[in-house]
C-alpha cells in the first residue's frame, strides 16, 4: 500500500472516528464528575492517544484487506457437501470467516487526493514550525531568568511547600516581566516568578502559586505536555481533537489545584480559590517575554471560572475506591468503543477508470479443472467504470494443503452470477469484493500475468492456510479493444 494511500485513508477515517472517541470521553468524564480531576485527566489522555491510534490502525490494517478475526474449523479445505434435498449447493471454505472488520472503499480522484495530501502536509508543517518557535521562546524566557533569594517569611513558606511535595531540587528564579508564576523543566526544574512575588505578595497567595507549580513538577507535567503535543500534532486540524487536547490542559490544572489544596496546612479550598482570584487580578502582561508558550503557568488555560467552581462547588470528592472504579469503567467504555469504531473503516482508493488501467481486466476470466470451468469472472465497462459478476460451480472441493491445490468438482453447474464491486487497481493487480450465495463477504484478487492469462486468488485467508492462486484465462472474444 502506497504511503500516499495510507495517509489519505488515515485522514478519511480520522474525520469521523475522532468525534466518536471525543464524545465517549466526554461521557466518561461526566460520569466521573465527582472524582478527583486527575482521574478525568487520564480519560482525556487516553482519548488523545486513541484519536491518533485508531485512524492510524484503520489506515494500516485496512490496506491488507484482511479480516480482523477468523474462526477456523479443524478441516482447512474448500468443501461443502450436497444439500439434503439433492439440489446443487455452493461450495465454500471449510472454515467460516467471522467478518469483524467492515471496510467501505471511497473512490477519490487523483487530483482531489493530492490536494488533500498537500493541504494536510502544509498544515502539519505550519504547526511544527509554531511548536519549534514556541520551544525557542520558552528557552529564551528561561535564559532571561536569574536566581533570586526569597525574603525570610516567603523562604520559610517555600521550604514547607517543597517538603510537602518531597521536591527539594527546585530552583526559584525571577523574570521581572513575567506575567505570573511558571515552571520550566528542561533539566532541573526551575520555578520562575515575576518581581512582585519577591516584594509584594501575601503568604497565602505565594503558597497558592508555589504549591500549584510544585504539583506540576511532581506530576512531570512539563515533559508530558510536550509528549501530548507530539501526539496531537498529526490530528491538530480536527476540531474534536482540539477539544480533547483542551480538556487535557484544563483537567491538568484542576488536578494541580486539588493537589495544592491538599498540601496547604490551613484555609482549604475557599482560601485557595480567593488566592487564585487575587493573583489573577494582579496580572499585568506587558512584555513579549511574559508568556512563554510551553512553560506551565498558573493561568495557562483560560479556565479560571471552571477551576474556581471545581474548588468551591463541592466540599468532598468521591472516596478513592469509588473514583478508581469509575475511572476503570470510563476507560473500559472508551477503549471498547474505540475498538468497535475501528472495526468500521473507510479506505480511500482511486476509482477504476476504463480509459486508463482498468482496460486490461475487461473480459471473461475462467478457472478450469481438467477442461471443466468452476469459476467464471465476467468484467465489463459501464460508463468508464468496471462492473461485473462472478459465477461458481454448484459444488467443488479445493484442498490447498500440501504443495499445491487439489480440485474435485462434484457439481459442475454454474450458479447464478453475483455482482462483484469495490474495485481497487494497482499496476496489473485488481482486487474486489464478492458476496457469495450464503451471504459471506469475501475479497479476491485478479493478477494479469500475460496476454489473456492471469491468476485469481482469495485474499484474507486465515493464518496457516496458504493462498494458492488459480490460473485463469480470458476468452479471446472478450479482449478489450
Amino acid at each position: 500500500m502506497e504511503a500516499s494511500q495510507i495517509l489519505v485513508t488515515f485522514l478519511v477515517n480520522a474525520a469521523w472516528q475522532i468525534p466518536f472517541i471525543a464524545a465517549i470521553a466526554a461521557a466518561g468524564s461526566k460520569l466521573m464528575r465527582g472524582a478527583p480531576a486527575g482521574y478525568r485527566h487520564l480519560v482525556w489522555v487516553a482519548a488523545l492517544g486513541l484519536s491518533l491510534g485508531i485512524p492510524l490502525l484503520s489506515s494500516l490494517s485496512g490496506g491488507q484487506n484482511r479480516e480482523a478475526a477468523k474462526s477456523v474449523r479443524p478441516s482447512a479445505s474448500l468443501h461443502e457437501s450436497a444439500p439434503a434435498d439433492g439440489q446443487g449447493g455452493f461450495s465454500k471454505v471449510g472454515f467460516s470467516l467471522r467478518i469483524r472488520r467492515h471496510i467501505r472503499f471511497v473512490p477519490l480522484a487523483p487530483f482531489l487526493k493530492w490536494v488533500l495530501i498537500g493541504s494536510y502536509l502544509g498544515l502539519i508543517f505550519n504547526r511544527a514550525i509554531k511548536i519549534g518557535g514556541a520551544i525557542r521562546c520558552t528557552l529564551r524566557f528561561r535564559n532571561r531568568a536569574y536566581l533570586r533569594a526569597l525574603p525570610g517569611d516567603l523562604a520559610a513558606v517555600a521550604k514547607r511547600c517543597t517538603d510537602k511535595f518531597l521536591v527539594r531540587d527546585v530552583e526559584i528564579a525571577c523574570v521581572p516581566m513575567a506575567v505570573g508564576p511558571v515552571t520550566v523543566s528542561f533539566g532541573h526544574p526551575l520555578l520562575i516568578l515575576p518581581e512582585r512575588f519577591f516584594i509584594a505578595v501575601s503568604e497565602a497567595d505565594f503558597s497558592c502559586a508555589l504549591c500549584h507549580e510544585l504539583a506540576h513538577i511532581k506530576r512531570g507535567d512539563f515533559l508530558l505536555n510536550l509528549v501530548y503535543e507530539l501526539v496531537y500534532l498529526p490530528i491538530w486540524f480536527h476540531p474534536a481533537a482540539s477539544l480533547v487536547k483542551a480538556r487535557i490542559d484544563v483537567t491538568r490544572e484542576l488536578a494541580c489545584d486539588e493537589a495544592a489544596v491538599r498540601s496547604l496546612a490551613a484555609g482549604g479550598r475557599r482560601s485557595y480559590a480567593r488566592s487564585l482570584l487575587s493573583i489573577a487580578q494582579s496580572l499585568e502582561p506587558d512584555s513579549s517575554f511574559g508568556k512563554p508558550n510551553y512553560a506551565l503557568g498558573l493561568f495557562d488555560t483560560n479556565s479560571l471560572e471552571e477551576r474556581i467552581m471545581n474548588l468551591i462547588g463541592k466540599t468532598d470528592h468521591l472516596a478513592t475506591t469509588w473514583a478508581i472504579m469509575l475511572a476503570g469503567v470510563a476507560l473500559s467504555l472508551l477503549t471498547t468503543t474505540a475498538l468497535a469504531v475501528s472495526a468500521f473503516s473507510l479506505q480511500a482508493t482511486q476509482a477504476a477508470s476504463i480509459a486508463v488501467d482498468a482496460k486490461q481486466f475487461v473480459g471473461t476470466w475462467t478457472a478450469e479443472h481438467e477442461g471443466t470451468p468452476f469459476i467464471v469472472l465476467d468484467l465489463r465497462s459501464e460508463k468508464g467504470k468496471l462492473a461485473g459478476g462472478m459465477r461458481m460451480a454448484g459444488n467443488f472441493h479445493m484442498d490447498n494443503e500440501g504443495s499445491g491445490v487439489n480440485i474435485e468438482i462434484t457439481n459442475d453447474t454454474l450458479l447464478e452470477s453475483l455482482p462483484v464491486r469495490d474495485f481497487r487497481i494497482r499496476d496489473k493487480s485488481l482486487t474486489f469484493d464478492f458476496k457469495d450465495p450464503d451471504g459471506d463477504q469475501t475479497h479476491w484478487k485478479l493478477e494479469v500475468t500475460g496476454a489473456g492469462a492471469g491468476r485469481l486468488s482469495w485474499v484474507g485467508l486465515p493464518d496457516g492456510i496458504k493462498d494458492v492462486p488459480l490460473p485463469v484465462t480470458r476468452s479471446p472474444g472478450k479482449d478489450p479493444e
